[in-house]
């Protein structure tokens, strides 16, 4: 581990114009086995929440980053769970569990309001970690990169939902082994859904299977008091309204519909859920 240093990444966070100032600091209490570990967030000097424990289940903030007046990435460190990426939504009054990786940390860079990367190391033996962080449950992937050898530059593709925030396609995170310098390229794909993103269900329901799917799919927790099921292109276009005879069969046709990734949009009586589902019928 000593031997490995972060370097950074190759551009600042981007940020919207924001009103509010948000700052952290970390605090303990009593001593020996029975000593609580945790840290405060503040709100323009007010605090707005707080969290501990003890022993392993310490949380001691390592980094706070608010993109906006409302949304914020933090990242704290417990014995218990490594380090833990969390977002909040709401000025700083609730935050969730989004992604994780090592113990060492290393670096977050927040993409946008729904997607950050987390850089962390393990020394025995040595790992070093970029975790995909998202409120998107699917999105997760706490070994997006997972280098076992930190001797050659990495490069990797992905996708999002919606732009970075600086409108650039690619990231770049540099690493010290030794005298050597490692390099992680990520080049991801925005894909605009057309849709605010905090209208997304994190939840298991209504799942279209299978998914990549060919020429139909069918939907986990289906009900025939459904409102309604649409098919959506990626910028909000309806492209199939199905009637009520696919509701009730569960069974929803994709015919003539072309290759590419798709919004299926179910509604209820109060709540409506998006899903994205790729059609592929190449053979």
């Amino acid at each position: 581990f000593s031997q490995v240093q972060f370097i950074g990444f190759d551009r600042n966070v981007c940020v919207q114009s924001m009103n509010n100032n948000y700052t952290y600091n970390n605090f303990s209490s009593g001593s020996g086995s029975g000593a609580t570990y945790g840290y405060t967030i503040y709100k323009n000097s007010v605090a707005v929440f707080s969290a501990s424990g003890q022993t392993a289940n310490s949380k001691i903030c390592k980094d706070l980053k608010f993109i906006n007046d409302s949304i914020g990435f933090l990242v704290y460190y417990s014995g218990n769970t490594g380090n833990q990426v969390l977002r909040t939504h709401d000025y700083g009054q609730t935050w969730n569990v989004i992604g994780g990786g090592a113990p060492n940390y290393f670096g977050l860079y927040v993409v946008n309001s729904n997607f950050a990367y987390l850089v962390t190391e393990w020394n025995l033996p040595e790992q070093l970690y970029i975790s995909k962080c998202s409120n998107f449950a699917s999105y997760v992937n706490s070994s997006f990169i997972l280098d076992q050898t930190l001797t050659l530059d990495i490069f990797k593709n992905d996708t999002i939902l919606n732009s970075d925030l600086c409108n650039i396609d690619s990231l770049k995170i540099f690493v010290k082994n030794g005298v050597d310098t490692i390099c992680y390229h990520i080049n991801f794909m925005s894909l605009n859904t057309g849709i605010h993103p905090e209208i997304f269900k994190d939840s298991r329901n209504y799942l279209p299977y299978p998914n990549p799917t060919i020429d139909f799919f069918t939907l986990t927790s289906s009900s025939y008091d459904l409102d309604s099921v649409c098919l959506l292109s990626l910028n909000g276009n309806n492209i199939v309204n199905y009637d009520k005879q696919s509701i009730f069969n569960n069974h929803f046709s994709l015919d003539g519909v072309s290759n590419g990734i798709y919004i299926v949009k179910v509604s209820e009586k109060d709540c409506t859920t998006y899903r994205k589902i790729l059609v592929n019928n190449y053979h």
